[in-house]
């Protein structure tokens, strides 16, 4: 059972977008994964048209370490994470998809990783044979572009599976761009990566 929110050390992010059918699967993996660990679930609803804002209201409802956050409409994902940094009230801030697909079992290592010192854990995606050729071949290129034009590299397949420490969490609430890209901008902040 989740312990209660009042200054919880850990703050969980959940990007959502018609997910009505996994809001409780991803909870349940958590709640199961962060047993020991006081923490709240910001969810946040990025426009849905099917029933994924009433399934994070029921959600809410039986659990106080949960919060949920619904936009008018589709602002998009890189919108979507800043409102999970603004609302966020942890010691780190962890985010991921709704999807499931990224693996909320990767929790505890980033948590330890973040416990040991380091101030932003990111995920690279591994090459899944489910991937079009058109999209390994895309990403390859985005990232290869990126990284001969900007200043700042980007780990190749890295996704927007993280975890934050506070401080870094502090600098994203003050970026008050409109237009984010959160996988750039992040390595460019220059903090304790892993």
């Amino acid at each position: 059972c989740a312990l209660p929110i009042s200054n919880p050390p850990i703050s969980i992010v959940i990007l959502a977008l018609n997910e009505e059918a996994n809001v409780e699967r991803v909870y349940e993996r958590l709640r199961q994964i962060l047993s020991h660990e006081n923490f709240e679930v910001i969810f946040v609803d990025d426009g849905s048209t099917d029933g994924t804002s009433t399934k994070i209201s029921d959600l809410a409802r039986k659990f106080p370490n949960i919060r949920g956050i619904s936009f008018s409409r589709n602002f998009g994902h890189q919108a979507a994470l800043k409102a999970g940094f603004d609302h966020a009230l942890g010691e780190c801030v962890i985010t991921l998809d709704c999807d499931l697909e990224h693996p909320p079992e990767y929790i505890s290592k980033m948590i330890q990783l973040w416990r040991e010192g380091t101030e932003v854990v990111i995920s690279v995606r591994q090459e899944s044979s489910q991937l079009s050729s058109f999209k390994r071949v895309t990403s390859k290129f985005f990232y290869r572009l990126n990284n001969t034009l900007s200043e700042v590299p980007i780990k190749s397949g890295s996704a927007d599976f993280r975890l934050l420490d506070k401080k870094v969490v502090e600098v994203c609430k003050a970026i008050t761009e409109n237009e984010l890209f959160w996988r750039g901008l992040i390595p460019w902040l220059g903090f304790k990566t892993q």
